[in-house]
């Protein structure tokens, strides 16, 4: 038993990820997040859009069958969070597009700059391989409250 335990953190310590004990990566190979505000500053109580861009590699594309969700965090900052809006190309993502999801600022956010934390949850599949995956993917975006 001692020795399997031994196996089990030299493994982790290797890998240096919580992967060696089951736990997704942040980051997915076959699919680039990038994440960004619409406006560069907000007043509290005003409304903006977080800009979520999924770029899947060749070969690759996000399945819409099961829908795209977004959560956010962050209630300190975000008084609500709208239904996100998906592009769409047929019955597929349009990656050429980011998402669109509208957020209000609470009002009683104080001003200064403030990270937006999030997880984004999307299939995506390999389209010579036949398989598709769920992926939870964190993201954070920097917001600037002001009066």
């Amino acid at each position: 038993m001692k020795y399997i335990l031994a196996l089990f953190a030299s493994l982790a310590l290797l890998t240096g990820s919580a992967t060696a004990f089951g736990e997704k990566p942040e980051v997915n190979a076959s699919v680039r997040c990038e994440v960004s505000m619409r406006q560069k500053s907000l007043k509290a109580g005003a409304m903006g859009q977080i800009l979520v861009s999924l770029q899947p590699k060749k070969g690759i594309h996000i399945n819409l069958d099961q829908p795209i969700q977004i959560k956010m965090d962050s209630a300190e900052v975000i008084a609500s969070v709208g239904k996100p809006e998906i592009p769409m190309v047929d019955t597929l993502y349009d990656a050429s597009k980011p998402i669109r999801l509208p957020v209000t600022i609470s009002k009683n956010a104080k001003p200064g700059k403030f990270t937006l934390r999030g997880t984004v949850i999307y299939f995506y599949c390999s389209e010579t391989e036949g398989w598709c995956s769920r992926f939870k993917q964190p993201i954070d975006v920097q917001c600037t409250v002001t009066r």
